[in-house]
């Protein structure tokens, strides 16, 4: 029997990839992303996590087997919160009873690498919290002020770094890695 899944991102990257992966497989997958998928939903406004749910359930009769939350954006803005950690949760929490109706059930987040770097505490108060628009409004202070890489800097030349040596690292939000292409990795 074909397992249905859903898979958050699916219209790019990694995303992309395991919804390819998985329907090389047989699978049934159910993408959804901003554009090119089953679903297009955005992830970032409280509507469109709303709105998966709801599409998906209509799509799958009620019953999904898998849900891997790939969806992620990684820049300088509270729209990273937003997709990041509110909407894998409301991704998680609203197909749940859709997950408990399928077939050996399970749940893969995939999460930004940003995640291994210094976190504000109010960031994290507001997601722990489940108060969004606490961690919204701390996420846009920590950009208005610069956290973001004066953390970083300041853990790259303090005593906990240890291990990170001769290297060069692009704090620019991911424009060497466009401005390159692909034909470098």
């Amino acid at each position: 029997m074909s397992r249905t899944y859903v898979v958050t991102g699916a219209a790019s990257g990694i995303g992309r990839a395991t919804a390819e992966l998985l329907l090389d497989q047989g699978a049934t997958v159910i993408g959804v992303d901003l554009k090119d998928t089953e679903v297009t939903v955005d992830l970032a406004a409280r509507a469109g996590r709303e709105e998966l749910v709801d599409r998906v359930r209509e799509l799958t009769g009620g019953r999904l087997d898998a849900v891997v939350a790939c969806a992620g954006v990684s820049r300088r803005d509270p729209r990273t919160v937003r997709v990041n950690f509110f909407g894998a949760v409301a991704t998680l929490t609203g197909l749940r009873p859709l997950l408990a109706a399928g077939t050996n059930p399970a749940a893969v987040v995939v999460d930004s690498v940003a995640c291994l770097h210094p976190a504000d505490p109010a960031i994290v108060a507001g997601c722990l919290a489940a108060d969004e628009p606490a961690a919204v409004t701390a996420a846009q202070a920590a950009v208005d002020r610069g956290a973001g890489q004066l953390l970083y800097l300041a853990w790259l030349a303090g005593p906990h770094n240890s291990h990170v040596t001769g290297q060069v690292i692009f704090v620019d939000g991911g424009a060497d890695a466009v401005l390159r292409g692909d034909s470098v990795w």
